[in-house]
């Protein structure tokens, strides 16, 4: 399984993205049919239901910061 992100209007001059706080994550795994994810395990927020791999979120604090996402599949 792989989890890739993109900070939304991440390019050369803005490395740190737009400051919308918006990020799209992909998740990827051979063989899954839907996906769970916890955007940031710090949260009491458990595992979300995606019926499929790709998601937006907008985290909301302020600054630079990083969040721990997990994720996990459903497989035939």
């Amino acid at each position: 399984m792989a989890i890739t992100t993109t900070l939304k209007g991440k390019r050369t001059a803005n490395p740190d993205g737009d400051s919308s706080g918006e990020v799209l994550i992909a998740i990827t795994a051979d063989d899954a049919f839907s996906y769970k994810i916890d955007y940031d395990v710090n949260d009491p927020v458990d595992l979300i239901y995606l019926p499929t791999g790709i998601v937006s979120k907008k985290y909301s604090t302020l600054g630079t910061n990083t969040y721990r996402v997990t994720a996990g599949t459903e497989q035939h």
